[in-house]
Order: structure tokens, then sequence, then C-alpha cells
């Protein structure tokens, strides 16, 4: 290019700066009602010239100078920051006027401030090479929903607590980049302010400056965060992202979720195979029962983090695409056996563990390490149990500010909140994993001393009122079936290792919480099955029947009749071969084989057979209670004009509030409403009638708030007889059979909606004059109970 060219293109650009710096100006001019004086003012202040200099500098005649561009724009950046104008803008400026300075001088523009050392990432425009990888990232859904609910609320600081390179701060990224609407999309900058001190003020300054504007995101990593000065009076959203457990000062008015948890649910991980692990899916889309069972897998060792995730669908792929190894194959075994997947959860150790692990002592590793042996968590006694020691505050607080553990669950109506601990899915196996890796002997001996003290406790705690809390009647509630990984894993090393009387003895003790549990039912599957496996080798007659009774019982609660028919007949074959004589364990089968004519055949004349053949000295502790409510139920059903017996129950019902067994008492509550609201539908008395009934759900109402035990199914009963009651209003049903089927989905047993719905209708029908149906299966509001 000759010298006049070149010349000439310098002159072009200089002019095309000051065109680029006019438009800039009044655009804040027009859009923030700054006076173009002020503005010149403010930037002239930022370079230490005259406000009458950067005036000139929009002049088109003479252009901006290669000297004074730099300067000029490092002053824009500075005004606009600390006045918290509109940053796409901003982007947008800086964008074109760093491009056109570049080629005026010839080389890359360092826009770099030594007195804001964020400023060159400062909410930036998404260039073209940063599209496909954002593209390519997902916000997991329930991380969205937090998200979209904080920023429509007025709480204005949210802490996301979240495992270190997880995919936290991507996800967070992610969010705000598609909640913009509008292009330039920018991508937002990230106030990183781990390890930082008050030294560090300039920073500090542009932070709390920063807080005057729309949002702002600050990691804060493994530190505490005591700056709450700056967060009080912010008019910004504040994001905190944390790696720990984060100290909140109330003041602040901070909400807290954690990441692993909002992720850690099957549909969040089946979104991240479909955008991380595209490949595998696409294989695997048309094989339903194939795709179910490796999500199913994926999650298990996950816990749905984008991060890992990404690694171990790529690594699933990889062995089943291209070295043709089946899914079921794949997951045989654990995946670090591979030499592939050893040196991914090498990786995935160094990227998330590696630095938790280092901050805790050899001593509260031990205690992570035991409980990652049983399960993903433990009550705290079982905890501490299985560590030899007592209850160590300052032990337990170093492992929970470190996030290895979270703590968990809740006493049901209790003062007492988070009874245990929990671990991610993701760090239980890792963790594992190290320890089956480094030393494989040490390992064997390890799990087995760990397991042994895990049977010893169960069976020490399973009749005492402190486990009564855990999983029969106060009921801890672990998050995520807690409680039943506990007793699954305790059960699995019992079986294979042939500890007969324990697994029989466990199994007996909470058998109250299988049947009235409503989830993870395969489970409780397998431990009876099991159960009566053993019973069969040790040819242990009574335990046989008791097995029987279990599964017919299980049977019962899931509406498998079919099955539960055919234990029965194959249980009464027995008791007649081995000439089983009356005992507690033939009247715990007798119970369970009059409930099922009651329940599933509703033949009240045969229940009522078998159930005067029970002997009352058989029958266990708390078994009696059950006995009497079976006959009274038998006997009113066959009996409908027995108003009479039905009065004394609901007297006694009401005037006695001190039953032990709190299950029995609901149910007679629940049976006493059911009486009372088919009456009215077969004479006159409603109103008086449907009183009655009020009075008795308001009690029973009472009753499942203070019950221990779980009662979904119960709590869905109470709100079908308050639909009835109001379709016999007259009124809106509809609200309280919404929340029966809430409860009931809870229970896991299948769906009998249409079957209430219908129920429902007719009342309505009946009530307004028009023919009702109530003949056969409409002719009930019992439902499976």
């Amino acid at each position: 290019m000759q010298k006049a060219e070149e010349r000439e293109l310098k002159k072009e650009l200089k002019r095309k700066l000051a065109g680029i710096f006019a438009n800039y100006v009044d655009d804040i001019k027009e859009n923030n009602k700054i006076s173009r004086s002020k503005i010149y003012e403010l930037i002239a202040d930022n370079m230490n010239i005259a406000a009458d200099t950067v005036r000139k500098y929009r002049s088109e005649q003479d252009g901006i100078a290669e000297k004074q561009a730099q300067n000029l724009l490092n002053a824009c950046i500075r005004f606009e920051v600390e006045n918290h104008l509109r940053r796409t803008k901003l982007s947008k400026f800086v964008d074109e006027y760093k491009e056109t300075v570049e080629k005026l001088i010839g080389e890359p523009l360092d826009i770099r401030d030594p007195e804001l050392p964020y400023i060159a990432d400062y909410f930036h425009i998404m260039k073209r090479e940063d599209e496909k990888q954002w593209n390519s990232t997902v916000c997991p859904p329930e991380l969205e929903k937090c998200l979209n609910n904080f920023f429509k609320e007025k709480k204005h600081l949210l802490i996301v607590q979240g495992t270190k390179k997880s995919g936290l701060t991507v996800s967070v990224t992610k969010y705000i980049i598609d909640r913009q609407k509008k292009k330039p999309v920018i991508v937002p900058y990230i106030f990183d302010i781990e390890g930082k001190g008050d030294k560090e003020l300039r920073d500090w300054e542009n932070l709390q400056k920063a807080l005057k504007g729309e949002y702002v995101i600050i990691r804060i990593g493994h530190q505490k965060f005591e700056y709450y000065d700056f967060l009080r009076n912010a008019k910004a959203k504040i994001i905190v992202l944390a790696h720990n457990k984060v100290g909140v000062d109330n003041v602040a008015g901070a909400e807290t979720v954690v990441f692993n948890d909002l992720v850690n649910h099957i549909k969040c991980t089946e979104q991240m195979v479909k955008m991380y692990s595209s490949e595998l899916y696409e294989d695997l889309k048309d094989q339903k029962e194939e795709l179910k069972f490796t999500l199913e897998k994926i999650h298990s060792i996950t816990g749905g983090l984008p991060a890992a995730i990404r690694k171990i669908g790529s690594l699933i792929w990889k062995l089943y695409h291209v070295d043709g190894i089946g899914i079921r194959e794949i997951f045989a075994e654990d995946l670090w056996k591979t030499k592939s997947g050893r040196e991914l959860y090498e990786t995935l150790w160094k990227e998330l563990m590696a630095d938790a692990w280092s901050l805790i002592s050899d001593e509260e590793r031990a205690v992570v390490e035991k409980v990652a042996c049983i399960a993903h968590g433990a009550s705290k006694k079982m905890m501490w149990f299985l560590a030899d020691m007592e209850g160590n505050i300052r032990v337990l607080d170093d492992i929970l500010n470190s996030f290895l553990f979270m703590e968990d669950g809740k006493f049901r109506n209790g003062s007492v909140s988070y009874p245990g601990v929990r671990l991610f899915p993701l760090m239980r196996n890792l963790i594992l994993y190290k320890m089956q890796t480094e030393d494989s002997d040490g390992w064997e001996r390890f799990y087995t001393d760990v397991m042994n003290r895990a049977v010893e406790y169960l069976e020490r705690e399973i009749n005492t009122a402190e486990m009564a809390n855990i999983y029969k009647g106060k009921m801890c509630f672990m998050d995520r079936e807690g409680e039943m990984q506990v007793v699954e894993s305790v059960l699995e090393f019992c079986y294979r290792n042939l500890k007969i009387t324990e697994y029989m003895s466990i199994t007996a003790g909470l058998e109250t919480y299988f049947s009235l549990r409503g989830r993870n039912d395969e489970a409780v599957k397998v431990i009876y099955v099991r159960r009566l496996e053993i019973a069969k080798k040790q040819e242990n007659n009574p335990e046989i029947l008791i097995s029987y009774s279990y599964i017919i019982n299980r049977c019962i609660w899931r509406g498998e009749k079919n099955m539960a028919e055919e234990k029965i007949r194959i249980s009464d074959r027995y008791i007649e071969q081995y000439e089983i004589q009356n005992s507690t364990y033939t009247a715990v089968y007798f119970l369970i084989k009059a409930k099922y004519y009651m329940y599933v055949k509703h033949d009240y004349q045969t229940a009522l057979n078998i159930l005067k053949k029970i002997r009352r000295a058989d029958l266990a502790v708390g078994k009696e209670d059950e006995w009497k409510f079976y006959i009274f139920v038998c006997e009113q059903k066959m009996n409908k004009a027995d108003t009479k017996a039905l009065f004394q129950e609901e007297c006694r019902y009401l005037e006695n509030e001190d039953d032990t067994n709190m299950i029995f008492r609901i149910q007679y509550g629940l049976f006493i409403a059911e009486r009372y609201i088919e009456q009215c539908m077969a004479d006159n008395r409603r109103e008086k009638r449907l009183k009655t009934v009020e009075i008795v759900l308001e009690t029973v109402n009472k009753d499942i708030h203070f019950c221990k035990y779980p009662v979904s199914l119960q709590l869905c009963s109470y709100y079908v007889r308050m639909a009835c009651v109001s379709a016999l209003y007259g009124k809106d049903w509809k609200k309280n059979f919404k929340d029966a089927q809430k409860a009931y989905n809870r229970t896991d047993r299948g769906i009998w909606k249409k079957r209430m719905e219908e129920y429902l209708k007719n009342i309505e029908k009946s009530v307004s004059g028009e023919k009702a149906d109530f003949s056969g299966k409409n002719c009930s509001i019992r439902g499976k109970s």
C-alpha cells in the first residue's frame, strides 16, 4: 500500500473513531438524561485532561489520534462502569471502538486498567466463536426455576452452594445469557473474590459500585463471606456462588439453595444426558428399557452434576458404541474397574473432590468414609456409633463446612431439625473408588468392620424409642429415601455374609415401617423374597409362614390381587402340611388373610370367620387393636343397620385420645366417617349426619398431624372424605380431591383417581336430584386401604 493511501486510511479510521465516540455520547445523553457537558467532564476527569479537549474528540474533521484513542476508551469504560449505565451499550461501543483502534495502530489493543483489573472482561458481547460453546450448554431446569423465582421476588440475595467444578458457575452464566431477549448477547462478568482480603481496597470499591446495577454474580469459593455491608443496601440482585456451607447474615435477607440437590433428579439427569452425551442418548432412545436403565445408573453415579454427566456419558458411549460392550455388561461392575474408567474417576477426584478432601483431617475423613460404606447418608446417632466417638461438634462442623456432608432430614412433628447427614451421590462414589483402589486388602477389612458395626447398631436399637425416631414411631424423614438406603445396605450385607438371625430380626422389627411407607416398593419386595428364601433354607416353618404373611400384606397394599391369592393358597397348604399350631405366627398370618378378604375380595363374612379363629392370647403387642378394628369393620359392613354399635364407636373415638396405636385410631375415625357418609346417601337426615362427619374428620386431621408414622395413605383417605362432605353440601369438592390425589401419589400404590372421581360426581347428581349410579365399583369410597 502506498504511503498516501495509508495516510488516507488512517484519516478515515480517526474520523470513524470520532463518529463512534459522538454516537456513544449522544446515546448516553438520550438514555440516561445526562448532559453532554457533564459526560465530557466525567470522562475528562478519568484522563486528567480538560473537558473541552474531550468535547473536540467528537469532531470528525480532525478525528482521534492514535495516542489519545486508547486512553479515551479506558476513560469511557471507567465512566460507564462507575456510573452503572447500560452495559449492552458499553459492550457494543467497546467492541466497535476497539476493532477500529486496532486497525489504526496495526496491533492488538490492551485495554486493561491497572486500577480496574477486571475491566477488560467486564460484561462483553458474546463472540461468534463463543456461541457454539454456549449453545451446547444447558442450565438445569430446577436451577432455572429457582433463578426465575429469585428475579421475580423482592429478595435481592441468593446464595447457591455447590461442589467446585461441578457445572455451577457455567449453569448460572448460561441462565443469564438465555434470559436476555435481545441481541447483542452479553456474557456476564463474575467477581471472583476467593482469597482476596481487605487490602485490595480498589477491587472491593469496584464491587461495591457494581452493586448499584441490575445484578452481580460473586464467587467466594471455599471461604466464608463476611462482607455483608456490601449487600445490605445493594440495589442489584446478588447471586453468590460458594463451594462450602456459607454462613448467612440474616440482615442481608439471603435465600440459600444447594446446586447439588437441585440437579439431583432423574429428569434433570435425562436433560443433561441429552445435551452433554447426545450420541449415547441417540443410540438408546429407541430402546426404552435400556435407556431408562442407563439414565438411572448415570444418575446414581453422578447425582445429576453436569460436569460429571458430560464425562461419564462420554465414557459409557465409548464402551457401548466403539468397544461394543452391552449396556447391562458395562454397569455389571464399578465403572472405574476398567482402565479408561479408572483414569476418568481419577480426573473427577482431582477436579471435584481433592480440594474439599484436603480441608479436613484424617479423623474427619474416617467419619465420612464410614458413612460412605453404608449409604448416601445416616442418622447422626448411627454416624457417631460407626465412628466410635461421642457426638463431636467440631468434627461435624469441619465436614459440613468442607461441603462433604449436608445435614439432612427432619423429625416429623418434632422441634429438632436435621437429625441425619447425607453425602452427594458422586462424592460417595468417588470416596469408595479411592478407598478400594488405594488399598484393596485394607478396604475389605475396613468395609467388613464398618458393616458389622452397622448391623450391631440396628439390632441393638431396633426396638428402642431412639430407633423408633428413625424407622418406626416418631419417624425421622431423611431426604431421598435415606432411611431405606441404610436398611437395604445393612440387609444386603447380612444376606451375602449369611447373618441369618440378624436378617430375620431386623426385617421383622421393620415390618410396620415397610408396610406403611410408600416409595421404593421393589426394594421391599426383594427384602421379603430373600427373607423367605433364608427361612426355607433353614427349614424354619414359623418364619416361612411369617415371610409369606409379609409378602401377602405387601400385595394387598399394592393391589396385586392374583399374587396375594396365590401366596395365601401356598400358606394354607403349608399350615396343613406341617401341622403348624396356633401361635403368634399363625395369628399374624390370619390377620393378614382376613385383611385380604376385606379389602381385596370384599367378603366380610369370610374375613370375620377367619378373625374369630384367632386366639386373643396369640396376638402380639399392638396386634390386638388391629384385630378389634377388623372385626368392627366386618360387622358394620355385614349389618349396615347397626347404628347403635357405630354410635358407640364414634363416642369412644371422640372421647378417648390416649390410644397407643395411633394408626388404627386414625383408621377407626376414617371408617366411622365413611359409614356416616354412606348413611347420608340413604336417608333424609343428611344435615345432622354431615355435622357428625365433620366433627369426626376434624379429630382425624388432628390425629394425622400428631401421628409419628408415615401417613400418606391415611391423609389421602381423609381428603377423599372431606371431598364427599363438600359434594353432599353441594359445594366444590375438587380442591380436596386434588389434595387427596397428591397424598396418594406419594404412596406409589397405583391410581384410583377415575373411580373416586366417578363416585364424587354421583354424589353431586344425587344432591341435585339427578339419577346416580352407586352400583358395583362406584358403591363405596373405600379404595385400597
